[in-house]
């Protein structure tokens, strides 16, 4: 019976510690139907780490801090490590749990696990690792389980599991059995309190290593305690239990008393731990109600819903304070941390913000969303702003603007007067962008619009658009007076800048001057212009200009071109008794007259979330500003906080990659030096500040002696590798500053790549005492080369003389051949001449044989006709006469001579083609070749047309022409060389 209720205990107990959580601080907004009373001084930045960054299991069971910033979380794998940016894994050697872990005085850490207790040491290479001491306490046979928590007390340590606790003091273990299970255990100051299930509540004598009553148990039945904190009074201490009772105990008179019921009757909730976060003030976490704070003094309850909605929904295990006074909170799933230390509070977030108006002791805002409104707390940064929207205003508002007592909002709708959570509108007229004030009239204002520019008077308290000033008609939305009257200064997003004068009675515009690329400024686009030190500024994408009247053209501006970049777009200045706040670039800094250096650190996270052109900066004060961007309303304090101890940059690991290998090198060995293998390609230099933790980030510059010419920039990376490092010694140095300015401390390492032999010292005398045996050897060589190029240049000299004078034949030798060449082109010429009369000859032989035939025709024919024997003799002498003239064979053998002389071996080319070719079948060819018809040819040869026709034919096959081409154009290849 008793075991069955020991292991319900046991169960019941375990599931307590398994739903311990840390908590979410100090804000003022109501909570469940205004139940809790709010209070708190500041809305903390909450940053939530899951699985994903930890790499480990999610549960977590208990938190410490290491004296340099390091935290250590203990969780179902063992326990991790965080320095701010680096996780690691921290293992038992019997892979248990981690639920205890206790920094001594000395800066100690000792984790507690399932029957094995040790301390938890960097090692050298900068790791945490567990070194167990059950073997040195000499606990090695002793079963006493999980040890659930762990304190430190003087030089004490004091361990509680469920049965039993454990005193260490000089190496030397002390058990003291528990009555009946321990339920709690916790330290105050220099004593340490206990709850049994037996015995109630019990107080520890570390001199007589023996438990004292207390509180007895009748006073907490059935309660579970999560909780014993300190309070302000001596003696007195603060008791809270699961079930959310709060008692409150005097250790003097031992008496308890119940002061506070965190729950109501019907709340399925309950107190999983607490923490004091300041004296008056206490952190609880609960099961399902997340942060919940409590006001011992004026015993209230209050919640932050503000800053619990970043909170993962699910049970708070355990809270714990840094040294810094921020809150880490440990879920069932993961982490949470509270930044204390934040610049800044996102105040509005429910539409994008263009303008911003205190007055009254309200805050106004002009949205895309419409016009809100909140009333101002005491503390600006305790974020206890309930914004409510202007009723009927919803829609694009561009400035809201303090006139005299009322205030004015230029809306898209048109101009309205609010008044109270309402508004009137002025007129029907749309589209208003601002009212400027005209110099010199009382009540008169201009009223800028979407098409132009609008006559408001403000007279006996009422407000009305007079009209409309005719004669220009562009977008009035940036615009600003001249020293001119009733002349204004207009910029145009795309058109340049103009200048526009109206009549006295702002009737009419009388004159307009536009301003663009050619009256000095690079170009016409993105100009604004604002006021700055009583002078009408003009900020461009290419520098900051004024208007010289002289010259009529714009000048730059001599001073605020040094401040501020003309290689970016100022697109607002503000001047404030210390400071002149701009933004350049969507990035928004100020600079003051002592120190004209923009300082724009602290805003980097605003970066890309501004409305261009239209960006609203409200400065408060020395050290506070309003900023409005698309996510919301910012409130930023500029005052960087003393820090009481400079925060020191530390390298947290090394490690080289050789051969597709990564390996660690030991950072944290002072008694060797640090090298690094020859030949490794990459070196990787890890580092962080872990006193730096917060939502505010860490940049850091570094710099590699030997190698880097100087700091880098400032960088968010928090490592830094280098590649094919030359042998030598190195030393690395980095720095760090979180975006407030806060400065961490230089931190060096010296590193050493040895050389491999070929690269000693040694090495380089013998490359030393060869190089100058060779240049010896060199020198020797280049003497005897030297003398032979000197004989060589004498021989050589002897071989031009010989050159020049077969030159000199050779030149003779060329002229005769020109000469010769010159001959052959006469001769050619000849030839070609002699070829055209050649084939002209044989043309008119052809003509001459047709004619002799036609008349030896007609002759015939005559003869036939003749009748007396005298006159057939005379016909007969004529015939014989013509038949004397005939072309004969002389005439043939004359032609191919000829022939031959004009077309060279044409004859002999053929034979060798064809050894059959006959004499007349030459002939033939070379009357084809010269391009005569069948019919010039056949009285040349005495055959009939129709015969040269075949003989042409037998040519072909004989020379093998080919189908596709004619006989002639192969002939004409026959003599081409």
């Amino acid at each position: 019976m008793m075991k069955n209720k020991y292991s319900v205990i046991k169960s019941f107990l375990t599931l307590s510690v398994h739903l311990l959580t840390y908590c979410l601080g100090m804000a003022q907004l109501g909570y469940q139907e205004n139940r809790y009373t709010n209070f708190g001084n500041t809305k903390p930045a909450v940053l939530s780490f899951s699985k994903s960054d930890f790499q480990s299991d999610s549960h977590f069971n208990v938190a410490c801090e290491a004296n340099d910033g390091t935290m250590l979380f203990g969780n179902y794998d063992g326990a991790v490590s965080y320095d701010g940016h680096h996780w690691r894994k921290i293992f038992l050697p019997n892979n248990s749990s981690i639920y205890s872990l206790v920094k001594t005085q000395n800066g100690e850490i000792y984790a507690g696990g399932y029957n094995d207790f040790g301390v938890l040491k960097k090692d050298a290479y900068g790791k945490y690792v567990f070194h167990s001491m059950v073997s040195q306490l000499k606990l090695s046979n002793r079963n006493f389980e999980n040890i659930w928590r762990a304190n430190s007390i003087g030089n004490q340590i004091i361990l509680m599991s469920y049965n039993e606790l454990i005193v260490i003091h000089k190496n030397v273990a002390t058990i003291i059995r528990a009555p009946k299970n321990f339920v709690y255990g916790s330290q105050i100051g220099n004593a340490y309190f206990i709850q049994d299930g037996a015995k109630g509540f019990l107080s520890l004598n570390l001199i007589s290593k023996k438990l004292e009553p207390l509180f007895g148990p009748s006073d907490f039945t059935d309660e579970i305690t999560t909780a014993i904190l300190p309070t302000k009074t001596p003696n007195e201490i603060l008791i809270m239990t699961r079930s959310g009772k709060i008692f409150l105990g005097n250790i003097q008179t031992k008496k308890v008393v119940k002061i506070k019921e965190v729950f109501s009757e019907n709340e399925n909730d309950q107190l999983n731990c607490g923490i004091q976060k300041y004296e008056n003030y206490y952190l609880l976490g609960t099961l399902s109600s997340k942060l919940l704070w409590y006001d011992v003094q004026n015993n209230r309850i209050s919640a932050n819903t503000d800053a619990q909605s970043p909170i993962k929904n699910n049970p708070i295990i355990d809270l714990f304070v840094t040294s810094k006074g921020n809150t880490w909170i440990l879920n069932s799933n993961g982490l949470n941390f509270l930044s204390y230390n934040s610049s800044y509070q996102n105040i509005f977030d429910k539409a994008s913000v263009f303008d911003i108006l205190i007055k009254n002791k309200k805050i106004y805002l002009a949205t895309n969303q419409g016009i809100f409104y909140a009333d101002l707390p005491q503390n600006l940064m305790s974020n206890q702003y309930d914004f409510k929207p202007i009723v009927g205003a919803k829609g694009q508002a561009w400035t809201i603007q303090s006139v005299g007592n009322d205030i004015i909002a230029s809306h898209n709708m048109g101009l309205l007067k609010i008044t109270g959570d309402g508004f009137t509108r002025i007129s029907n007229e749309a589209g208003f962008w601002k009212l400027t004030p005209i110099p010199n009239r009382v009540g008169w204002y201009l009223g800028s619009n979407y098409n132009g520019v609008y006559l408001v008077k403000h007279q006996k308290g009422e407000w009305v658009i007079q009209n409309k000033i005719e004669g220009f008609n562009e977008s009035t939305r940036d615009i600003a007076p001249d020293s001119h009257p009733n002349t204004y200064w207009v910029c145009h997003g795309y058109k340049g800048v103009f200048r526009i004068r109206m009549d006295n009675d702002y009737q009419r515009v009388e004159a307009v001057e536009n301003y663009t690329n050619t009256n000095g400024f690079v170009s016409p686009f993105n100009i604004n212009v604002y006021r700055y030190q009583g002078k009408t500024v003009f900020t461009t994408n290419t520098g900051i200009y004024q208007f010289d009247e002289a010259t009529s053209s714009f000048i730059l501006h001599s001073s605020l071109n040094t401040i501020l970049s003309p290689q970016k777009n100022t697109r607002k200045i503000i001047e404030t008794n210390d400071k002149i706040w701009a933004i350049e670039d969507d990035e928004l800094g100020y600079f003051t007259a002592k120190n004209p250096t923009m300082e724009k650190n602290i805003f980097l996270n605003l970066k890309g979330t501004f409305n261009k052109s239209m960006e609203s900066v409200l400065p408060l004060g020395p050290n506070q500003v309003f900023v409005g961007t698309q996510n919301g309303l910012f409130l930023y304090d500029t005052q960087v906080p003393k820090q009481p101890h400079q925060p020191i940059t530390q390298i947290s690991r090394m490690c080289y990659l050789s051969n597709q290998v990564e390996k660690e090198l030991p950072i944290n060995n002072p008694t060797s030096e640090l090298q690094l293998p020859n030949g490794a390609e990459v070196v990787r230099i890890e580092f962080a500040v872990p006193l730096l933790i917060s939502n505010i980030g860490v940049q850091y510059s570094y710099k590699l002696d030997n190698t880097d010419n100087g700091w880098s920039n400032w960088t968010a990376n928090s490592f830094k590798e280098y590649t094919n490092l030359s042998p030598g010694t190195y030393v690395f140095s980095v720095k760090a500053r979180n975006l407030l300015g806060v400065e961490a401390s230089e931190t060096k390492l010296l590193f050493t790549i040895k050389p491999k032999w070929y690269q000693t010292t040694l090495a380089y005398i013998v490359y030393l005492v060869l190089c100058m045996l060779v240049l010896k050897y060199v020198y020797s060589f280049i003497k005897q080369r030297l003398e032979y190029e000197h004989i060589k240049t004498r021989n050589e000299i002897e071989k031009s003389k010989k050159l020049i004078e077969l030159e000199l034949e050779q030149l003779k030798l060329k002229e005769d051949k020109a000469q010769i060449h010159k001959y052959s082109e006469e001769l050619d010429r000849d030839i070609i001449v002699k070829s055209k009369e050649l084939a002209n000859y044989t043309l008119l032989l052809s003509q001459k044989t047709d004619i002799f035939q036609e008349i030896k025709t007609d002759l015939q024919e005559l003869k036939a006709l003749l009748k007396s024997d005298e006159a057939k003799r005379k016909l007969l002498d004529i015939y014989k006469k013509l038949s004397a003239q005939k072309i004969g064979h002389d005439f043939v053998e004359i032609f191919d001579v000829n022939f031959e002389k004009v077309n060279h071996d044409f004859f002999l080319k053929l034979k060798q083609m064809n050894p059959e070719l006959s004499q007349r079948e030459l002939r033939l060819c070379a009357f084809v070749k010269m391009n005569f018809s069948n019919k010039q040819i056949s009285p040349l040869l005495g055959i009939s047309a129709r015969g040269v026709e075949t003989a042409r034919l037998k040519i072909r096959k004989k020379l093998q022409v080919p189908h596709e081409e004619t006989l002639s154009t192969f002939l004409e290849k026959v003599t081409v060389p």
